[in-house]
């Protein structure tokens, strides 16, 4: 049998604004409010995107905007863990306001993650391997169109992979700006034949004006090596309005 070539969509939709104080919104399981959930299902629903299946965080904030979609597109929904937030420790989901003397702990993890942990937090290492996994999982799926509603962390440790960028580097965290309610498009090729799914590099996927580089650096011999990669094609397009801010922690 002929392999044939086909194309799958996967769109990281990142849940929206969440209420309370500013924070380092990880495992903390915040919500967002009834308003916004019900503008972000909407604007999902009446895209026309004809989703075959639903992957969510199982944070309330990602999990219960899952649930309002799911039955109005007639799709499943799947929770996966691995596509949690990551978890802060002792500072997770304590207000900016109430950590003056955490302060210099923040700074030093904000510069240096990797090397930097904080108190009873999960290390930049094993959340990249949990999230990396639960791509893994996501890609071995049939579906040509997935949504999946995750998080800021998670959604730039997943491109940063993609493009094969330092995960490790604190800049792509404050250089890539994942917008709350915004919809980060991938496209992954691959040869399919007997039911199997394998990644395949495939430049024609997706026309380059349509590419969203990502650098961590203004060095033009780096943007071209990601271009050149080609496995991956990304496109972002927020969907939600400049009434959703950026600001707010994952």
């Amino acid at each position: 049998m002929k392999p044939e070539m086909k194309c799958k969509n996967i769109y990281l939709l990142r849940h929206g604004k969440t209420l309370g104080e500013a924070a380092l919104n990880g495992r903390t399981d915040v919500a967002v409010s009834e308003l916004t959930q019900q503008n972000i299902a909407k604007a999902i629903i009446e895209s026309q995107i004809k989703f075959d299946h639903i992957i969510s965080s199982p944070l309330q904030r990602c999990a219960k905007l899952a649930e309002k979609i799911a039955p109005s597109l007639g799709c499943q929904l799947q929770l996966m863990p691995q596509i949690q937030e990551m978890s802060f420790g002792d500072v997770d989901g304590v207000a900016f306001s109430q950590l003056s003397s955490q302060w210099a702990l923040l700074e030093s993890f904000w510069q240096d993650p990797a090397n930097h942990q904080l108190p009873n937090a999960e290390t930049l290492n094993d959340f990249h391997h949990r999230t990396i996994q639960g791509w893994e999982q996501i890609l071995q799926r049939n579906d040509d169109h997935l949504l999946v509603i995750t998080h800021g962390g998670v959604i730039r440790m997943l491109l940063a992979h993609l493009l094969e960028l330092d995960w490790q580097n604190a800049k792509l965290y404050s250089t890539l700006a994942i917008a709350n309610a915004s919809i980060t498009h991938i496209q992954v090729s691959y040869l399919a034949m007997d039911g199997s799914n394998k990644a395949d590099t495939n430049p024609a996927a997706s026309e380059t004006t349509d590419f969203e580089e990502y650098s961590l650096e203004n060095d033009n011999q780096a943007k071209d090596n990601q271009i050149k990669e080609g496995q991956y094609w990304v496109r972002v397009n927020c969907i939600g309005s400049n009434a959703w801010p950026t600001t707010d922690k994952g």
